[in-house]
């Protein structure tokens, strides 16, 4: 398991417990960790250049490794069940997919996206991206877009107003989520 103490990141057995090890070693703040799905891998936010950028972390080289390096803030990655992509949302304006092997980004939603990690879930084929974001009256609503890149697609279309925490069915064939 992993967890925030700090500012920092640890990772600990779940089985066994014992000492906690110190993943991160930096005076900025840490968070939104998010295991890959091979739980050999994690990725987080760190503030250590007085913007948020997104870090990996290989647990089984005992490497970190800078993803993200643009002059806006990066918040809420999700690792796509197969692991090769990462889905976050930059600036609180744009949904990106980055290939996770090749660091090469792209833009797959624009407009206001919520960036909280609950807020943006994969299908389980890695092939949609399920998102919260404002509808053009203000409303948060949930939007499809392919991962591959397209036309996203409003999925709701009601007066929502604390949306949150969405989910794919396992089998992919609707999404749910919480509002008020």
């Amino acid at each position: 398991m992993v967890f925030v103490a700090r500012g920092e990141i640890f990772a600990a057995s779940a089985r066994g417990g014992g000492v906690a090890s110190r993943v991160t070693r930096s005076l900025a703040r840490e968070g939104q960790i998010e295991w890959a799905p091979d739980s050999k891998r994690i990725v987080y936010m760190s503030e250590r250049d007085d913007v948020q950028h997104l870090f990996l972390y290989d647990f089984t080289a005992s490497t970190e490794t800078q993803l993200t390096k643009d002059a806006k803030g990066d918040d809420a990655p999700r690792f796509s069940p197969d692991g090769q992509m990462l889905a976050f949302v930059r600036d609180d304006k744009t949904l990106v997919i980055m290939d996770v092997a090749s660091k090469a980004e792209r833009v797959v939603a624009s407009g206001y996206i919520s960036a909280s990690p609950r807020n943006i879930a994969w299908s389980s084929d890695s092939k949609w991206v399920a998102y919260l974001g404002l509808s053009n009256k203000s409303f948060r609503n949930a939007y499809i877009v392919p991962a591959a890149g397209g036309e996203s697609r409003p999925v709701t279309a009601i007066p929502n107003a604390n949306t949150n925490t969405l989910s794919w069915s396992p089998d992919g064939s609707f999404i749910v989520f919480n509002t008020s």
